[in-house]
């Protein structure tokens, strides 16, 4: 299992976010092992549309973006925590899984 300070710490700043793309870099700094955020690293691209364009911090709209979905990123921390995935899979937006996981792994961390 990841070290339990690195789940919180995400948790903290991005638990309940299943939209976002992360950089990697401040995921292994936040104490996640550089092998499991490079497993879940990879490039999304831009396609022009209102939904699944890409922006970067400055909102401007690039063609791609390597990084770390939050969801995906999310699903593979409770995954690994062995966390109860139940509520999680019963939502159907985004956000509404990332909340449901984010307590699934808090009651495993604590």
């Amino acid at each position: 299992m990841q070290k339990k300070s690195a789940i919180k710490k995400y948790l903290k700043k991005n638990g309940g976010d299943g939209h976002s793309i992360l950089y990697p870099d401040p995921l292994v700094k936040m104490g996640f092992d550089q092998e499991f955020v490079d497993k879940h690293t990879r490039v999304f691209k831009s396609d022009g549309s209102c939904k699944g364009s890409i922006f970067d911090n400055d909102w401007k709209m690039v063609d791609n973006m390597t990084g770390v979905y939050a969801l995906d990123f999310s699903y593979a921390i409770a995954k690994d925590c062995d966390a109860d995935l139940t509520e999680a899979h019963s939502k159907m937006g985004r956000g509404f899984q990332a909340q449901s996981l984010a307590t699934a792994i808090k009651k495993v961390v604590g």
